[in-house]
């Protein structure tokens, strides 16, 4: 399987500012044994944005050598058609979506225990999440995260014809794909696998921080608190949660705006979660003290062709915990 580490942004006009992205991504690069790619956006205008992406990339490559540039394609383009670079012959794709605060690099475990299964494996940044552009742990609207997932799926399709597409979301990433599937009705998805889903939590969040939230959202609506999300708290694997807590890509924000979008979410996948007609798998740990694993019970009540399965004793990451063995286990015969 290949690998190639890939970031996206407008770089107009290019600046020594962007040698710290650039630096990072072939870092991780060669930490991966990978490839790398810096694609340059298509956006354009006499003020804000002189240059054309030909001349971006021609500066770019004068002011960092030895670094890969490609101008992209069409305006606004999302990073997963430069994807299909690395597509091969394969029975089945999944396209992973992460959770608050993460990102797409969290997810190689899956390369690790599906390399031998024929599957295409797209995992991308959300909005304001890894590489990709946007404020940390701030969005506008819900719905561009399900138009994000929208680009990438009509780009995943056109490089895969006929290819199954399984689409997986963890925490606040199932919560995404869950709206997806039902606001969307995509005919594209064939099955998907949602994990942790936040639908109700598992930490405690403070009476007084929801009733600042409740009058705030519509003063400050981007202003940005902790998630308090506890470290310790992701997985009992102490390797996976020190790398977390290092890890450059990670934050720990989430805007009144964002967590006032997320719960009206809540509620729409709780009263429209029986239009989902694809086969669905459902997975928490019994012990997750970050999203409750009765979101999977609820979940379960209301998707009619489902499968529930509880980790015993897995946290709130199952795919990155000691049980990872048979999470994954599962996961492959769900998708056989």
């Amino acid at each position: 399987m290949k690998t190639l580490v890939y970031a996206f942004g407008r770089m107009n006009p290019p600046t020594a500012g962007h040698g710290k992205l650039i630096q990072k991504v072939k870092q991780l690069a060669q930490r991966e044994r990978a490839d790398h790619l810096i694609v340059v956006s298509h956006s354009q205008d006499k003020h804000k944005n002189p240059l054309t992406p030909q001349k971006k990339v021609a500066h770019l490559k004068k002011m960092f050598t030895g670094t890969k540039f490609k101008a992209s394609d069409r305006v606004n383009p999302n990073f997963i058609k430069q994807l299909g670079l690395l597509t091969g012959k394969y029975d089945k794709v999944i396209i992973i979506v992460h959770g608050l605060g993460e990102h797409s690099g969290r997810y190689n475990v899956f390369k690790e225990f599906l390399k031998n299964q024929k599957v295409a494996i797209y995992a991308l940044d959300l909005p304001g999440h890894g590489m990709s552009d946007g404020r940390k742990g701030d969005i506008k609207k819900f719905d561009i995260f399900l138009d994000y997932i929208e680009d990438v799926l009509i780009h995943v399709r056109k490089k895969n014809l006929e290819t199954p597409i399984t689409l997986f979301g963890h925490s606040l990433g199932g919560l995404i794909c869950l709206s997806f599937l039902i606001n969307r009705e995509s005919k594209e998805i064939h099955s998907a696998i949602i994990s942790s889903p936040w639908i109700k939590l598992g930490l405690e969040v403070p009476k007084y921080l929801i009733g600042i939230q409740k009058v705030l959202v519509n003063i400050m609506p981007s202003f940005r608190l902790s998630n308090r999300i506890n470290i310790n708290d992701l997985t009992k694997d102490n390797d996976i949660n020190f790398k977390y807590s290092k890890d450059q890509l990670v934050h720990d924000r989430i805007s009144f705006r964002l967590y006032s979008e997320i719960n009206k979410q809540i509620d729409l996948v709780k009263e429209r979660a029986n239009r989902i007609k694809i086969k669905t798998l459902l997975y928490h740990g019994s012990d997750d003290k970050i999203i409750s694993s009765e979101s999977v019970d609820i979940l379960s009540l209301l998707i009619n062709n489902n499968q529930k399965i509880i980790f015993d004793k897995a946290y709130h990451e199952p795919h990155n915990d000691l049980e990872k063995k048979e999470v994954f286990k599962k996961i492959i015969k769900f998708l056989n």
